[in-house]
């Protein structure tokens, strides 16, 4: 997987795209995945540091493109700034599941549910 060049300013993606750092701030941290995801097809990311913020990690989905989204019309949080949007939805991944280390898979199934693991035990 590699990610979008829309990205959040506290966020900084690799010149090959495969990698997302935070940087700085708990906010303007939102990052989107280069390709759009097809059903069923599963990705998985790798946490390779964490930090002991509250609402570690956002996960989520959307039907929009990310080509189509302006710099300046990124909020600076996933929730509620963007799941307020229609087309959006994020969900708060728990502290103890962002830890470094973890493998972090997910996919939507035909139904429209996101379906996610740590370290591929389904949460």
């Amino acid at each position: 997987m590699q990610f979008h060049k829309l990205h959040g300013s506290a966020v900084v993606i690799s010149e090959n795209g495969s990698v997302a750092t935070r940087s700085g701030d708990f906010c303007n941290g939102i990052a989107f995945s280069a390709q759009p995801l097809k059903v069923g097809q599963k990705v998985c990311l790798e946490l390779s540091q964490a930090q002991e913020w509250s609402g570690a990690l956002r996960l989520g989905v959307t039907f929009h493109d990310p080509s189509k989204i302006s710099v300046k019309d990124l909020p600076r949080y996933a929730c509620p700034d963007l799941t307020n949007k229609e087309g959006f939805w994020a969900r708060g991944i728990l502290e103890s599941y962002a830890e470094s280390g973890n493998r972090l898979t997910f996919y939507v199934n035909g139904s429209g549910q996101l379906h996610f693991f740590i370290n591929n035990e389904h949460k």
